[in-house]
């Protein structure tokens, strides 16, 4: 079988990073498929491991804008397949305009696109504007792929439910975690004799995130008499949550007495960050595949996580949960956990063992097996 993967708009983060796994070294991980042809830019190409059964291809339209890389799933992309004898065409970025005989399998990694409650957040802006226009492209892409590849449950019964898709036409693979965050993994047993706390919250700066609430959260904490500080890891990309984020930090810490925010960390440093921190905030309401919390389950960290989306489905019973849109509600959850600081340890090392499950080499080989199985099947 020959395979197409289709990654002209994976650029950076969690999608390139599942690319990057998902092609090392597939020649072991499946005999079956002859060769792998990926369309990409020229940048993300190079970021993408050879193998003697991976092929990389790219075009001026590919490494254009949005608009041009669209008018080549349009116009170009099935006489590309057709030259290159393709089977199957798989879509990571989860949208595809393209007319095809081969079957597609699309990817759901965006669930923003289809929380409207999280969409709102952006109010009546450009932003809005985008994300509503992607919602469109996308389930445009969905409803004409022949399967769905979902990385968590919750994806899965919220987005069919609200295009009205078949489920049995789709397959729930998560994400694997990389095993550096494991070079992290803290010893529990030394936090139960601990004062004084150092949290973290590594994520962008966006709208959903929420982080002006935790910076609001740790101050109120601190007048109660506990000795914490808070780290956040993340750069800010929508201007709204940059402002909000300020005005929090101007009136809750205006000397940076407690808040360290670092910019600019990338992926390959970012868990070193890890190994400095004693509690894990996690204050997203809006994920698809939660790769950071999941990443501080990998570090053995005790965590405090937002109720919302799948991440009580990743996290099980090895947290606490909040709402991430009430202080009051995340300072109640750290206060009972910092007076029982004994089960800091025992959240810790269930978080770390539910983390195992999670690897890049079973995503590799799942995935490879459901293409086959689409494959016999059409």
């Amino acid at each position: 079988m020959n395979l197409a993967i289709e990654a002209s708009n994976i650029v950076d983060g969690g999608g390139l990073n599942h690319l990057r796994e998902l092609l090392n070294q597939p020649e072991i991980a499946t005999k079956e498929i002859s060769k792998i042809v990926i369309w990409s830019s020229e940048n993300t190409l190079k970021l993408i491991p050879d193998s003697t059964i991976v092929i990389k291809k790219t075009n001026p339209f590919l490494n254009s804008g949005k608009l041009k890389r669209f008018i080549w799933q349009l116009l170009y992309s099935k006489d590309e397949f057709k030259e290159n004898a393709i089977d199957l065409v798989f879509v990571p970025g989860g949208i595809f305009l393209g007319s095809y005989s081969v079957p597609v399998i699309s990817m759901s990694q965006n669930m923003l696109l289809y929380e409207w409650r999280e969409m709102a957040r952006y109010g009546f802006s450009s932003g809005f504007l985008r994300l509503f226009f992607l919602f469109f492209l996308q389930s445009y892409s969905f409803i004409r792929s022949k399967s769905i590849l979902f990385l968590t449950e919750y994806a899965k019964n919220t987005i069919t439910k609200k295009l009205r898709l078949n489920p049995d036409k789709s397959v729930v693979i998560p994400h694997g975690i990389n095993d550096r965050f494991s070079e992290s993994a803290h010893k529990p047993k030394t936090l139960a004799k601990k004062d004084s706390f150092d949290l973290l919250y590594v994520s962008f700066i966006g709208m959903y995130k929420h982080q002006w609430k935790v910076v609001e959260a740790i101050s109120s904490l601190r007048d109660m008499g506990y000795d914490l500080k808070l780290t956040l890891v993340g750069n800010v990309v929508d201007t709204m949550a940059g402002n909000l984020l300020k005005a929090s930090l101007e009136k809750y810490d205006p000397k940076r007495e407690f808040v360290n925010h670092k910019l600019n960390i990338g992926y390959e440093e970012i868990h070193k960050e890890y190994k400095d921190a004693d509690l894990f905030i996690y204050a997203s309401s809006c994920e698809n595949m939660p790769m950071i919390l999941m990443e501080a389950m990998r570090s053995s960290l005790p965590i405090l996580s937002s109720k919302m989306g799948p991440m009580p489905e990743i996290l099980g019973e090895a947290g606490e949960y909040f709402d991430p849109t009430n202080a009051t509600d995340l300072v109640k959850k750290i206060d009972l956990v910092l007076k029982s600081k004994e089960r800091l340890g025992e959240m810790a090392e269930i978080a770390y063992q539910k983390s195992l499950a999670f690897t890049w080499k079973n995503t590799q080989k799942l995935t490879f097996s459901y293409f086959m199985k689409v494959y016999r099947e059409f």
